[in-house]
């Protein structure tokens, strides 16, 4: 049984396979510009799978913090994704997707949006919450996420030359704003809600050794977040769009997922830059209906 018949589409799991900016597309390769970058961390650096590979803005100032993607002919495009970031807990993002450089014929437009958006009632915790007051993500929580995404999805892809980010970040307390990472394109939707029964959880490398004191050595590797979905009664069309998705990304192809592209509660615990464990098959169910399986597993360098 799916999660909600009557769930809003826009809800659906969404996967950005073929991001735009890494040119795998048929267009020339797109061009990163405006603002203002230091020469050494470049705005090329955002096309770089390396988390390591940053891009910082000479100052934190709204003119600074600002550039322009140019694909050099019109594409697909609908999702804009920052995969890591800076950005403070007061500041904001807007994404725009134009038909012209100067950003005048504007097909889609965000609205600015906190980059950490109020996910509690700020008044109604314990006043000991380390939310309490400002109802955002708490320090601690960014300590335990350090990569925290912020994403914008418009409604549908529309055929476009620009994508335009404004970051809004004035009062950063490092003086500039960092980027890791961009995503965009425009991602496939699951046309059905995905199935009960998926898994969230962690996955930790470390190796553990007993020592003969009975106590305990441990080599630590960062822990990974892992998703397990199924979906079942996909449309011929779109199992056959999963199955080329699949076999174009394999396993070391990056993706960016978010399991309820419209959440801000769990955003940062559900969405994530990623690959594919394991290549599941496309099983016909029954008549033009498929089912599937996806298995994530975080990136985290």
């Amino acid at each position: 049984m799916a999660l909600y018949d009557a769930l809003d589409p826009q809800r659906h799991l969404l996967i950005v396979d073929d991001n735009r900016l890494d040119d795998r597309g048929d267009s020339a390769p797109a061009t990163l510009s405006g603002g203002a970058w230091r020469v050494e961390r470049p705005l090329a650096n955002l096309q770089d799978r390396r988390l390591a590979r940053v891009a910082e803005s000479v100052d934190a100032s709204a003119e600074a913090t600002r550039l322009t993607i140019d694909y050099g002919s019109p594409t697909d495009l609908r999702v804009m994704v920052i995969v890591s970031s800076t950005v403070s807990r007061s500041g904001r993002c807007r994404h725009l997707i134009t038909a012209d450089a100067a950003g005048a014929d504007v097909l889609h437009d965000s609205g600015w949006q906190d980059y950490y958006p109020v996910i509690y009632n700020p008044w109604r915790l314990p006043r000991a919450h380390p939310s309490f007051g400002h109802g955002r993500l708490s320090l601690r929580d960014l300590r335990r996420y350090p990569r925290i995404p912020w994403h914008d999805v418009a409604p549908q892809a529309v055929l476009a030359r620009y994508q335009h980010l404004l970051i809004d970040d004035p009062t950063n307390a490092e003086g500039c704003v960092r980027l890791s990472r961009l995503f965009t394109g425009s991602g496939w939707q699951t046309p059905i809600p995905v199935e009960w029964g998926g898994a969230l959880s962690w996955e930790d490398d470390t190796k553990v050794v007993a020592l003969l004191s009975g106590g305990s050595d441990a080599d630590r590797q960062p822990a990974r977040r892992t998703l397990d979905l199924d979906l079942a009664g996909l449309p011929e069309d779109d199992a056959m769009r999963l199955h080329d998705l699949v076999g174009a990304t394999g396993l070391s192809g990056q993706l960016y997922i978010s399991y309820d592209p419209t959440e801000t509660v769990h955003r940062h615990r559900r969405s994530m830059l990623c690959r594919m464990r394991a290549l599941s098959p496309i099983e016909l169910d029954h008549h033009d209906w498929a089912n599937a399986g996806l298995r994530f597993i975080e990136e985290i360098a």
